[in-house]
């Protein structure tokens, strides 16, 4: 059986911030994190680098990867961050020591949403699925799954009222709920919304009055604010509750967003109130970000009362009512308290993702009740924090504006605006701002180089570290670097050759039409000095089609180009005073557009051949001295988008956008095989060095590699997002190198776990079968939640809402089989135990399987091993024979103190899920009453022990006010922690 050395994911790099989700500060404002696909990354924003990034491992790869990061939420207090992914699974990471704290799986679809508490010990998280899900981060379980939207979920947060503290959400349903966290039901329902509602953002205030704003894809920013009444009243015309008795909320009225560049209005993407709630941001779903000014409540008053004398003035004057608004006049509304800013609309180069305050900076003013503020003026600003599509971040300082009211009522109020919002900073210089089409590795592996519009890329070999960027004029498509390391060929789309310098950055030669018209007819003479005129006459000219490849000469002596002009042209290295230059020295005319090339790898002048893969198809072989012509090699469908050839000279592999791969005899040209190799075009393949093996990339995002001679796949490697569009690989064959769509590029390393290709197909073979198991219990949950739900709404039993929170997985089925096979290995120890005892000899645990352990241990091994958000759904899955000896087990575990806390809430569960055959089974009452009454004793205890922790930290925290109001420092507080 042949074996072959695995290549893994060393490093993703080259991603700053994907459009797909957004960034956040951290809770100091020292730390800005990014999605960047299947990581997270944080950045320094005073040095703009990256210090930290955060993933997981997954356990199943290659053959599945993980979800992409959609939505991130750090803690206002804590240094811990909530990442959703694609599928529907939320982590819970740990950013100073970069560890993953716990994966919590609740939904079936991407998460679009989450939220922290204010003491972030509950997090709330929003799905696509239309399912709102509350995790307790203490124990990381699920507490209670809220159903009642229609579409996905866009914005939730918590609403905290003098009496209790709400859940309010919104959703693409067009619908705005308030949810009781006591009793887990939805106790007001807003449906004024007449669009899709896409953000959401609520400003406690500590009087109690707080303000809850909602952006939808019309013009407007709605308002509501907590109801005085407690019941439903007449609000704005269009705005209306449903028919729930309890009113929590009420419309406040709505402010006119800007338009954009055109004349359009993009939804409201996104909504948040900066730390000192003195700023409302509105971000679009384009290029721009508005500002609103909260006034305090002095201004907001004399604001009301001006509008009062206007609408009377008007009812005087015999004009309709301001607005179609049927509020009593002398109440105060949203354009009352939010301002306008036009001057400090934020406009960007590329669509905005997203948008953050940043938490600490101005931590410590207080809006709205300094003696300044009350006397209407300010000196503050803000720092906030942008997130763009074309993967940049960029931070604007944005100044408040002081406001000058007067005392006379009859005067309107001046606002006096200091300032526009300025950029502080940029950062953009570690990842492409497009596709990246092209990556090349240097000859020693010191510097790996990549391409996209408008820019070059050099990265450290080592590190993966951006060492610098060079400005390409016109879209690069394909590079290489020259012979030393020193210098990189680039061709564009434009037609042009460029050469640049890697110390410097700079373009040290640049021709603007290297397939001119003009080189034909150089081709015929052989003068020297005739193509070096030429060859510097061309480069005033225009080009003449996209450059889509370049191949170095393997002596190092020169290069040749392809592209759409129909021509291969031929050039030399020549080293002027500037630096490395070209010279042209001859050309190839072709009937098609050239798409891929490669010279044989061969030092030899006269066995040395060139092969052309041509839109017609067909890939040509011609010497490469005389530009005779050798071979044509036709089978494929569709264009030749890449090709290679092996070490040896012997084979040639070409791949094409009819979705295979051909391997072609160089001695005949006759096809060995063709391979089926992608569900999309195949656009790029290597050989590996020194071997028949090579890789292949395509359009489905893949990347395969493969062996030559027995024309087989050996491995699988998913992890790009869309198209792959470069491969390249170091002279030893360790390193592989690949860029894609997705803006990344990806190290693959080769390992010393041995690949045997039988193994391979067994390990996708029981992928594509866990992968089904997984859509039946996707839709075995579906319907059990859909049962939960109707007997929560016919019974109003909250607790069984409880019971489907956590989502059913595999992972939660293989640990109900692991617990089932623990209880069964443990009772016959027991048993034989038992059965020794009787017969007065004396038992020894030899079963290898307890591991050493005694069977009560091993059972509470057992329990632990299972993670806690996939308990309660590893519990159901016991059939009730099972569940019954479960019980009992559990008796004996409470008796010896075994992990009381475990034992006490899987006997919670198991009554709750079984409580009707629990009931009925009349040999299980007398076991049910001894385990209630020895968990109430064993948890008397835990409760007593608690109560004198806290009683003790109580007694610190009374000490530590004395000593900060005395003045004493840190010295007294290490004493007393001493």
């Amino acid at each position: 059986m042949k074996s072959y050395l695995r290549y893994e994911p060393k490093k993703q790099f080259g991603v700053i911030a994907s459009p797909q989700c957004n960034a956040q500060y951290d809770y100091t404002g020292n730390l800005a994190f990014t999605g960047a696909i299947q990581e997270v990354c944080g950045w320094n924003l005073r040095q703009s680098v990256q210090v930290n990034k955060l993933s997981f491992d997954e356990p199943s790869y290659p053959f599945r990867t993980g979800g992409d990061v959609t939505i991130l939420q750090t803690s206002s207090s804590k240094p811990i961050i909530a990442v959703g992914y694609t599928n529907g699974i939320v982590r819970i990471y740990n950013y100073l020591n970069e560890t993953l704290v716990a994966t919590l799986k609740g939904h079936r679809s991407m998460i679009s949403s989450l939220c922290f508490d204010e003491e972030s010990v509950t997090l709330v998280s929003g799905g696509a699925d239309s399912d709102i899900v509350l995790w307790d981060l203490v124990s990381y379980t699920a507490l209670c799954r809220l159903r009642g939207h229609k579409d996905a979920i866009t914005g939730v947060s918590f609403l905290k009222t003098p009496q209790q503290q709400y859940l309010v959400s919104v959703s693409k349903d067009t619908l705005l709920k308030v949810w009781d966290l006591e009793t887990q039901c939805c106790v007001q329902t807003v449906v004024g919304h007449r669009c899709e509602i896409w953000s959401l953002a609520v400003l406690q205030r500590a009087s109690g009055n707080s303000l809850l704003v909602t952006g939808a894809a019309d013009e407007v920013v709605r308002g509501y604010r907590l109801s005085t009444t407690g019941t439903t009243t007449a609000v704005v015309a269009g705005e209306s509750t449903s028919e729930d008795s309890m009113q929590v909320i009420e419309f406040y009225g709505s402010v006119e967003r800007q338009s954009g560049g055109n004349g359009s209005i993009d939804k409201c993407a996104g909504l948040s109130f900066n730390p000192e709630g003195s700023l409302l941001a509105a971000q679009s779903s384009g290029k721009m970000v508005e500002f609103f000014r909260v006034r305090s409540a002095a201004e907001a008053k004399k604001k009301c009362k001006r509008r009062t004398k206007r609408t009377d003035k008007k009812a005087s004057a015999g004009v309709a009512g301001a607005e179609g608004e049927v509020f009593n006049v002398n109440m105060l509304v949203l354009s009352d308290e939010l301002e306008s800013l036009p001057s400090h609309t934020i406009r960007c180069t590329a669509r905005v993702r997203s948008f953050a305050f940043d938490p600490s900076y101005n931590k410590h003013s207080s809006h709205g009740q300094s003696q300044s503020q009350s006397k209407g003026t300010t000196n503050k600003d803000c720092k906030g924090m942008l997130s763009l599509v074309n993967n940049t971040l960029e931070v604007y300082v944005i100044p408040l504006t002081s406001s000058v009211e007067s005392n006379d009522d009859n005067n309107n109020e001046t606002t006096v605006q200091t300032a526009v919002p300025s950029k502080l900073s940029v950062i953009d210089l570690h990842g492409h701002k497009s596709d990246v089409r092209a990556v090349s590795m240097s000859g020693d592996g010191s510097m790996v180089a990549t391409c996209s519009n408008e820019s070059i890329k050099i990265w450290s070999g080592r590190t993966q570290l951006c060492l610098g960027t060079c400005r390409v004029e016109g879209y690069c498509l394909s590079l290489a670097f020259a012979p030393g390391g020193r210098y990189i060929v680039a061709g564009t789309k434009e037609g042009a050759v460029q050469i640049f310098d890697t110390a410097s950055g700079e373009c040290v030669f640049n021709t603007t039409a290297s397939h001119a018209q003009k080189l034909a007819s150089t081709s015929k003479s052989n003068s020297k000095a005739t193509t070096n005129m030429l060859s510097d006459d061309i480069s005033s000219s225009s080009g003449d089609g996209a450059l889509w490849a370049i191949a170095i000469r393997p002596d190092g002596k020169g290069f040749m180009t392809g592209g759409a002009d129909k021509k291969v042209t031929f050039w030399d290295f020549a080293v002027t005073a500037a630096g490395l230059s070209a010279v042209y020295s001859k050309q190839l005319e072709m009937t098609h557009d050239v798409l891929c090339l490669k010279y044989s790898p061969t030092k030899s002048q006269d066995r040395l051949m060139v092969a052309v893969g041509l839109l017609d198809s067909t890939v040509r072989v011609y010497y490469e001295d005389s530009l005779r012509f050798f071979l044509s090699l036709y089978g494929h469908k569709l264009p030749v988008m890449s090709l290679d050839i092996s070490y040896d000279g012997t084979l040639l592999i070409s791949g094409s956008a009819d979705k295979t791969v051909k391997i072609w005899g160089l001695d005949f040209g006759d096809c060995h095989r063709s391979l089926l190799a992608h569900e999309d075009s195949v656009t790029c393949v290597k050989f590996q060095p020194s071997t028949h093996y090579f890789f292949s990339a395509g359009k489905d995002g893949t990347i395969k590699y493969w062996d030559a001679d027995r024309f087989e796949q050996v491995l699988l490697l998913p992890g790009h997002r869309g198209s792959v569009w470069g491969l390249d690989m170091s002279q030893e064959g360790a390193e592989l190198y690949s860029c894609g769509q997705d803006r990344s590029i990806r190290l693959w390393e080769r390992g010393e776990d041995l690949v045997f290709v039988e193994e391979e197909r067994e390990r996708a073979l029981e992928a594509k079968v866990d992968k089904a198991a997984e859509h039946e219990l996707e839709a075995d949950s579906r319907e059990r939640e859909e049962a939960g739900v109707a007997h929560v709404t016919s019974s109003r039993n909250s607790e069984s809402a409880v019971l489907t929170a956590a989502a059913r997985s595999i992972e939660s089925v293989k640990g109900g089989e692991m617990l089932m096979a623990a209880l069964d290995l443990a009772e016959t120890e027991l048993a034989q135990s038992a059965e020794a005892q009787s017969q007065g000899t004396k038992h020894q645990y030899r079963n290898p399987m307890l591991l050493g352990l005694t069977p009560y241990t091993y059972m509470v091994r057992a329990l632990r091993n299972i993670k806690a958000p996939d308990l309660e759904q590893a519990l159901l899955v016991l059939p009730f024979h099972y569940v019954t000896r479960l019980i009992r087990m559990l008796i004996q575990l409470v008796r010896k103190g075994l992990d009381v806390e475990l034992c006490t809430k899987c006997a919670v569960h198991l009554l709750r899920c079984h409580q009707a055959q629990l009931l009925h089974t009349h040999n299980l009452l007398e076991e049910m009453l001894t385990l209630k009454d020895l968990l109430a004793q064993s948890i008397g205890s835990y409760r007593s022990l608690v109560g004198v922790n806290m009683a003790g930290v109580r007694a610190m925290k009374r000490r530590w006010d004395d000593m900060q109001e005395d003045g004493i420092g840190a010295l007294a507080v290490k004493q007393l922690v001493k």
